[in-house]
């Protein structure tokens, strides 16, 4: 998955420039090569990639998102399972499956051919299983002093902010006016938002669709254009449970080294 989120990293880049206002970046450039005309053309171009435009935070709050898919979690259960598919101009292309699931405070991670569960539904230990092969094996940290809870949680959330960041990754666009439209997307009815940026030699097209009911983003996919060459990334949702209870698997112990 390297390519992927490399790929991902150059697109979040583009997004920073336009943060950082493309327009007097382009100024800047321009000025350089003497060349003021064409500043005007990306400006105008801008414009019109605008035009009937939506502002992705009026509709879907980052805050309110986060808030509905908490309490998803943590009353009913969370399951999405995604698809990715990336593609470069030298003809490379990966696929394979990124999931995520929660119910309460036990969590399950698949990314490719990697799979675990973090339990720390129990306030006296951390419990982490992981598969290695067709085998389930389980590590038991017992909180003490040293090791609480409270860093447990902080190393669970580092893996699974990795994949369940899917869900809430348009919130890099909120800024960004977008063509709406709509969408359907592992059977919810979704809001489709689509945004183009180009500059300084590199063009970017953003299209993702946001779940109406909770706002978690179920599809989006990326694709870039520059002189280096082309690539595109995508990672589509293909099941969707708001009903999700973990069963553990058996598991062997292993002993940590002191």
């Amino acid at each position: 998955m390297k390519k992927i989120f490399v790929f991902v990293l150059f697109a979040f880049a583009m997004l920073f420039l336009v943060g950082c206002n493309v327009e007097d970046l382009v100024n800047k450039y321009a000025g350089q090569d003497g060349d003021s005309g064409d500043t005007n053309a990306n400006t105008d171009n801008n414009n019109n990639n605008n035009d009937g435009g939506s502002t992705v935070s009026d509709d879907h709050k980052a805050e309110e998102v986060e808030e509905k898919l908490q309490t998803l979690i943590n009353t009913n259960g969370l399951f999405l399972r995604y698809e990715y598919h990336s593609k470069d101009s030298d003809g490379e292309e990966e696929t394979g499956d990124i999931a995520f699931g929660a119910d309460g405070e036990v969590y399950y991670i698949l990314t490719g051919d990697d799979e675990c569960y973090f339990d720390l539904s129990d306030d006296t230990k951390f419990v982490i299983y992981q598969k290695d092969e067709d085998e389930w094996t389980k590590q038991t940290i017992v909180y003490d002093e040293y090791y609480t809870k409270d860093q447990a949680q902080e190393i669970a959330n580092a893996y699974t902010m990795m994949v369940d960041g899917f869900m809430t990754m348009y919130q890099a666009y909120e800024g960004m006016d977008a063509v709406k439209t709509s969408d359907t997307v592992a059977g919810r009815a979704c809001d489709k938002y689509t945004a183009a940026v180009s500059t300084i030699g590199v063009a970017v097209t953003y299209t993702f669709s946001i779940d109406r009911e909770t706002g978690a983003c179920l599809k989006w996919d990326i694709s870039g254009v520059s002189t280096e060459g082309s690539g595109s990334v995508s990672f589509v949702c293909k099941e969707f449970k708001t009903n999700f209870k973990i069963t553990l698997p058996e598991a062997t112990e292993e002993n940590l080294e002191d």
